[in-house]
């Protein structure tokens, strides 16, 4: 809002074509840097949604690979494995108190 203060007191005032020109530009560079700052934030979310997915699977593997033979036979354990393999983990609310 400063910024647009200023430009519109620079356009009034009218001094010269150059001193015009250093508000566009200065409202170029913060669109600039907007802009990297929303791809970074971007990037930084999806590699963080994926780490936790990644964390995810890499536990439930570890948890599957302590199951018996016999546990795989149960179809609640089964169904409750499926299910956990089927949901995105990312997002989900972890109200199950089970491990």
């Amino acid at each position: 809002m400063i910024l647009l203060g200023l430009t519109v007191n620079a356009v009034l005032a009218a001094t010269s074509f150059g001193a015009l020109m250093v508000y566009p530009l200065a409202f170029a560079t913060v669109a600039v840097v907007n802009l990297g700052l929303t791809a970074a934030q971007e990037y930084w979310s999806a590699s963080l949604e994926q780490q936790v997915a990644n964390g995810f699977n890499l536990a439930l593997m570890d948890k599957a690979g302590q199951l018996s033979l016999a546990d795989f036979e149960n179809p609640a354990v089964y169904d409750k494995l499926q299910l956990a393999t089927r949901e995105p983990p990312v997002g989900r609310t972890c109200s199950s108190g089970n491990s």
